[in-house]
């Protein structure tokens, strides 16, 4: 069962205007019209939580999968001063993930182990506060 609620495990294509915010214990599920609404009543979401780091990773496919040279699935992961987020798209649907441990939003997706190897692919500092995020992915 995907907690995507209809959204299309798939290659691409266009996005349905979903956002799915998991925070370990409960799903929030968000429409573009309500994104602004419904995330500013988290925690952690406004303009102190300050975003400090990030690194991009992939990960295989599937399980079975050997290698991650051309096909992979790409996710981030954010560090700000109270939480660390991940934020990836799935099918037809974004998923911003939070946690206190870091570990947990690189290593887990929803609370289920991600597909091993999960290979850095680079990192950086970042500028902004999650509210800014929110707002980016509103306008997109």
């Amino acid at each position: 069962m995907s907690i995507f609620k209809g959204a299309k495990k798939g290659k691409g294509g266009s996005l349905t205007e979903k956002l799915v915010f998991y925070t370990g214990s409960e799903y929030d599920y968000c429409s573009h019209d309500s994104l602004r609404e419904k995330m500013s009543e988290h925690k952690g979401i406004d303009h102190s939580e300050k975003l400090q780091k990030m690194w991009l990773f992939k990960r295989p496919l599937s399980e079975w999968q050997r290698t991650q040279l051309v096909w992979n699935h790409q996710f981030v992961v954010v560090d700000s001063p109270g939480w660390y987020w991940s934020l990836e798209r799935e099918g037809e649907t974004l998923l911003l993930q939070r946690n206190v441990k870091y570990t947990v939003v690189k290593d887990y997706e929803v609370g289920c182990p991600r597909y091993a190897p999960v290979v850095e692919i680079k990192h950086g500092y970042c500028k902004g506060t999650m509210k800014d995020l929110i707002e980016f992915l509103y306008r997109k």
